[in-house]
């Protein structure tokens, strides 16, 4: 008796720890939470999730290698995971030396019979490994496959609403318009700490904050949770016509000021790449009218075709579907082009993900001047960057500037479908 209880006090212990771990990870907290997932894993090795968060971070520290090895560890233990063998391909090129990697996946699928969560990953894995390899239809029915399963998962297999998401837009449109803005001209803060990089998911916004935060004058913020909500809050009660209360307005300055300042870490200035910013950039720029705002724009089809092939632990409610992803990504076109005729003409840089590849050191030079730093050559060596990196794209942002991911949507014209409406 005394033994199985000594299991079972470990086994708990172990999993409080890795609780811990994983509110530390989520808080920002990258080193505390490595230490507390390894002694949870040393208190019990068996506990599988454990090495799944262990995988997560260390490819957000860049430790690919170490994370390929925990996984293999991890999938000793729970041999059917679909996230460990997700983490094997995640990070990496797969090529032909890869070929046995493949089966297993598809021998899991074929015969240990995986549960739903872990098949979701395991397709979105062969998705990966095929897209690699160049065999684009295989990859094509898998990314299919995961959609299907990610939606009955995490949305009990029903579609987003469109009416009320549109509605979103246009009452952001409605109330944040030229009227607004001019009644509205004295309440803005001098501060230019923030830098705002906003776009669509999947658009090339985690790279533009790689190369950003390279510069010795940038700290990177990463997505910062703040607008949003808030702004929401906001929208429901604004009007055209509404004045905004200085106080009030010295207020929500203040509270954001103080997010960036934690996270700026002594540099002049911060990044905020909250994707979803660009919904109230009206509203942001009302109050912070000295921030740089950076729109990310990439070919229609590309971003659409990443957003399908990307798994996400809170994903877009649109993220599922060819249809719906084609609509959000319209409405997002929609309400940039409010943005681009009420904002004044040097509030918004619109940088091409294609040009950033493709003329990388004239289109950098222009993105650097438009945030008002002076030059400096680490910006186009991004991949140097040690940072923490909390986004899917973790490994692709380590590599050096190249051109693989562009026009990737005609080996996929077959099938995209809604993706090819935009």
């Amino acid at each position: 008796m005394q033994q199985i209880g000594g299991q079972s006090s470990t086994k708990q212990s172990a999993l409080a720890l890795a609780h811990q771990a994983r509110n530390e990870f989520f808080q920002g907290n990258w080193l505390e939470a490595e230490r507390l997932v390894r002694e949870s894993l040393t208190l019990n090795p068996r506990f599988a999730p454990a090495y799944d968060l262990l995988c997560s971070l260390l490819e957000q520290a860049g430790r690919f290698e170490e994370s390929a090895a925990v996984a293999r560890d991890g999938l000793k233990v729970e041999p059917t995971s679909g996230s460990l063998y997700f983490h094997l391909v995640r990070s990496r090129r797969i090529d032909e030396g890869d070929r046995s990697l493949v089966s297993e996946i598809e021998e899991v699928l074929r015969t240990r019979k995986p549960t739903d969560p872990d098949r979701r990953y395991l397709h979105y894995a062969l998705g990966k490994a095929h897209d690699d390899s160049g065999e684009y239809r295989e990859a094509m029915e898998n990314w299919a496959l995961a959609n299907a399963l990610s939606l009955q998962l995490q949305f009990n297999s029903q579609d987003f609403n469109k009416n009320q998401y549109r509605a979103f837009f246009d009452r952001a449109a409605s109330v944040y318009s030229s009227n607004f803005l001019g009644r509205n001209s004295r309440v803005g803060s001098d501060s230019n700490l923030p830098i705002l990089i906003v776009g669509m998911p999947r658009s090339g916004t985690t790279l533009v904050e790689q190369i950003l935060s390279n510069h010795p004058d940038v700290a990177a913020g990463g997505e910062v949770p703040y607008w949003i909500s808030r702004a929401t809050n906001h929208l429901a009660a604004a009007h055209p016509n509404l004045s905004v209360a200085q106080d009030f307005a010295k207020s929500v300055q203040a509270e954001y000021l103080s997010a960036l300042s934690l996270l700026a870490r002594s540099r002049p200035h911060v990044t905020d790449k909250m994707p979803d910013n660009y919904m109230v950039l009206g509203w942001i720029h009302t109050l912070f009218p000295k921030a740089p705002i950076i729109h990310v724009r990439r070919h229609p089809a590309d971003n659409c075709l990443s957003i399908y092939a990307t798994p996400y632990s809170r994903p877009p409610r649109y993220a599922y579907r060819k249809e719906s992803i084609a609509y959000a990504y319209e409405c997002h076109v929609s309400l940039m082009d409010h943005w681009r005729r009420i904002l004044p003409a040097n509030s918004i840089l619109e940088l091409s993900y294609e040009d950033l590849v493709l003329d990388t050191e004239r289109t950098l030079r222009t993105m650097i001047e438009f945030c008002s730093l002076p030059w400096d050559d680490a910006c186009l060596a991004p991949e140097t960057n040690q940072r923490i990196v909390q986004t899917p794209s973790a490994w692709q942002v380590r590599q050096p500037i190249n051109n693989r991911s562009i026009m990737k949507w005609k080996h996929y014209e077959p099938w995209l479908g809604a993706l090819l409406r935009r």
